[in-house]
C-alpha cells in the first residue's frame, strides 16, 4: 500500500501541509481579528467539547472539508513561483554575510575591471546572487573541488555552460527548460538517482509553500494587530505579538536553508547527466567532444 508522504509519488503532504496550516491561520487569525465576540472564545474552547457538538457523520464530514480545502490551498500556493522564495532566501542570505554582499555589490556594478580584479570573489560567493540554475556556481564548485578532473570539465564546458553562451536567450525560462530536459534524462535512465532528486525537489517545493503560508499568516498577523490596538484589546496583542515572533523565527529559518536545498538539488542533477554524459552529448551533437576551450566567465 502507497501511503502519502513527502516526495511520494502523488506528493500528497507537500501540498497538504502548507494548505492546512495556512487553512488554521486564516480561521484563527481571521476570527480574531474580524470578529470581536470571538476574541478568545475559539481559543479556550476545548478541543473535546467542540467535537461533541457534532455527531460521527457530521465529524466526518467536517474533516473532509478540512483535508480536501487544505489539500486545494496547498495546490494553489503550489501554483506560485518559486523563484520569489529562491530570491529572498537569497536576499536573507547576502543580508547576514557582509563578503556576500560585497561581492553583490561588484557583480551589479557590471565594472568589467572591478570584476576582474575580484573574479574569485565574486566565484566564491555566485551561490547569493545567481539565478537558477546556478550554472556559474556549478563551475566554481567544479573547479574548487575537482581542479584535476578533466573529463568533468569537458562535460561542463560543453554541455551546462552553454546555456551561458552567446547565441542562447539567457534567460531564467530557458535555463529552468534545461533543467527539466536533464531531469528527464535521469528519469528515463536511472531510478535510484531520479529518488534522491526527486526527494530533493519535493523538499523545496514543500519548503516554498510554507514559505507562502507563513508570509500570509505573517500579513494575517498585522492586520490583527491593528485591529487589536484599535479596540486596544490587550490580550490580543500579547497573543498575537508572540505568534509575529514564532512566525519570524520559522520565516528566518526557511530563507536561511531554501537556497541551499535548491542548489543542492541542482548539483544532484548535475551528478546524474555527468554519470549519464553519453545522453547529452548525443543530444548537443559531436561539438561536444571538442577538447577544453576556455572558461566560461
Amino acid at each position: 500500500m502507497n501511503i502519502p508522504s513527502l516526495g511520494s509519488v502523488r506528493g500528497f503532504f507537500e501540498h497538504f501541509l502548507p494548505g492546512f496550516f495556512m487553512l488554521g491561520n486564516l480561521f484563527v487569525f481571521g476570527a480574531l481579528a474580524f470578529f470581536q465576540n470571538t476574541t478568545m472564545a475559539c481559543i479556550r474552547c476545548p478541543q473535546k467539547e467542540l467535537l461533541s457538538m457534532l455527531d460521527i457523520g457530521k465529524q466526518t464530514v467536517f474533516l473532509t472539508i478540512v483535508i480536501v480545502t487544505s489539500y486545494f490551498v496547498g495546490v494553489l500556493m503550489r501554483l506560485l513561483k518559486t523563484g520569489l522564495p529562491d530570491r529572498s532566501s537569497a536576499w536573507f542570505l547576502r543580508f547576514i554575510k557582509p563578503n556576500a554582499r560585497r561581492a553583490y555589490r561588484i557583480y551589479k556594478s557590471k565594472d568589467p575591471e572591478k570584476m576582474k580584479m575580484n573574479a574569485e570573489v565574486l566565484a566564491r560567493h555566485y551561490c547569493y546572487f545567481e539565478e537558477f540554475p546556478y550554472v556559474r556556481w556549478l563551475g566554481y564548485v567544479r573547479k574548487a573541488c575537482f581542479p584535476r578532473a578533466k573529463a568533468l570539465s569537458l562535460f561542463y564546458e560543453n554541455t551546462w555552460a552553454r546555456i551561458l553562451e552567446g547565441g542562447r536567450s539567457g534567460r531564467q525560462e530557458s535555463n529552468s527548460q534545461f533543467l527539466n530536459l536533464c531531469k528527464s534524462l535521469v528519469l528515463a535512465n536511472d531510478k535510484d538517482s531520479w529518488s534522491d532528486i526527486y526527494a530533493l525537489e519535493a523538499l523545496v517545493r514543500f519548503i516554498s509553500g510554507m514559505f507562502y503560508a507563513v508570509l500570509i499568516s505573517i500579513a494575517l498577523i498585522l492586520v490583527g494587530l491593528v485591529v487589536a490596538i484599535i479596540r486596544w484589546d490587550i490580550g490580543l496583542m500579547i497573543f498575537l505579538d508572540a505568534f509575529f515572533c514564532l512566525y519570524l523565527v520559522c520565516m528566518a529559518a526557511i530563507l536561511g536553508n531554501l537556497r541551499m536545498l535548491r542548489i543542492k538539488e541542482v548539483e544532484q542533477v548535475f551528478a546524474a547527466t555527468f554519470a549519464h554524459r553519453e545522453l547529452l552529448y548525443d543530444m548537443f551533437g559531436e561539438s561536444c567532444l571538442r577538447p577544453l576551450g576556455k572558461p566560461i566567465k
